[in-house]
């Protein structure tokens, strides 16, 4: 199936240490593609075969009546899927406006405590609102896949089971995502303050990745190179990687116009030279370059089988 990503927003209620949208947010604030736009990329996209949408921003759900969004999305026979920090789905009636429109709802948790998850948003109380949509999620009636999506950084790795933990027990959760710390927006900023060595987040990550898995949840790990999985390479994002288009606002002439964005827009992942030989050098996506920059080279070692 391919897959459309639409950036519909670039506003957020929170101000996550690590986001990778904040300079756009602060390009495009108070700016977003009105509802015709929307409506003829879906319909454009639609005609091309496109059968998935992920829409997000920023917080996506605070765009203007996103359920008449999703509504639509759903009448051209998308399937949908919201990547959202919950704050929108915790205001009483918004959920029951919204969720029966969305198929998939993809949740930023990042702490399993408020005084982790709180740390890591920039905005006390985000945790409460954060388990506000979680509990609105599990009462929704309808059919929804939820997934956990964590970023990883220093201030939370060390709790990832608990977050697995918080996961497992949710009646809807069907996938848990460990995210590796993107360098790009304040993850670029802040990334010698925020990032780990490889050998620092892999323990955790794997604990985390037995609890969720004893719970029947599918596991992936977004950002890592093959060869720091281990026997959870079966876990990596890439595998699953369908073909993708990515829209959002760019400046074109001084107005704001939703575009297509070339697929290698973005931080560079590279692989150094001791990749060399790998056998897993089709399915790697190799290592952030500021990764290499901050750490070395020496943590990543072809795979041979």
């Amino acid at each position: 199936m391919r897959c459309l990503e639409l950036t519909v927003f670039h506003r957020c209620v929170n101000d996550c240490v690590f986001c990778s949208y904040s300079e756009r947010m602060r390009e495009f604030a108070g700016e977003f593609p009105s509802p015709e736009e929307v409506a003829a990329a879906l319909a454009r996209k639609r005609d091309e075969g496109f059968g998935h949408v992920t829409i997000t921003g920023g917080e996506p759900t605070l765009y203007p009546r996103v359920w008449e969004l999703l509504r639509r999305a759903k009448e051209m026979g998308y399937r949908t899927q919201v990547v959202s920090n919950g704050s929108a789905l915790s205001v009483p009636g918004f959920a029951e406006r919204t969720l029966p429109f969305v198929d998939e709802l993809c949740l930023s948790v990042l702490g399993d405590r408020a005084d982790v998850h709180d740390a890591m948003t920039r905005r006390p109380g985000s945790f409460e609102r954060m388990s506000a949509a979680l509990a609105a999620a599990a009462a929704h009636q309808g059919e929804l896949r939820v997934t956990f999506n964590v970023a990883t950084t220093r201030l939370n790795a060390a709790g990832l089971a608990g977050i697995a933990a918080l996961a497992a027990s949710h009646p809807k959760a069907r996938e848990f995502w460990v995210s590796a710390l993107i360098p790009e927006g304040a993850g670029l900023t802040r990334y010698s303050d925020l990032a780990l060595p490889y050998a620092r987040v892999m323990e955790p990550a794997f604990a985390a990745a037995g609890v969720a898995r004893a719970r029947g949840l599918e596991v992936r790990f977004f950002g890592f190179p093959a060869c720091v999985l281990g026997e959870r390479r079966d876990c990596a994002s890439e595998r699953f990687k369908m073909p993708s288009q990515a829209l959002a606002l760019r400046r074109v002439g001084g107005a704001a116009v939703l575009t297509e964005l070339p697929p290698d827009e973005g931080p560079r992942r590279v692989k150094p030279p001791r990749c060399s030989g790998c056998a897993l050098a089709d399915e790697c996506g190799g290592v952030w370059e500021r990764h290499i920059e901050e750490f070395g080279a020496e943590e990543v070692s072809p795979c041979r089988n």
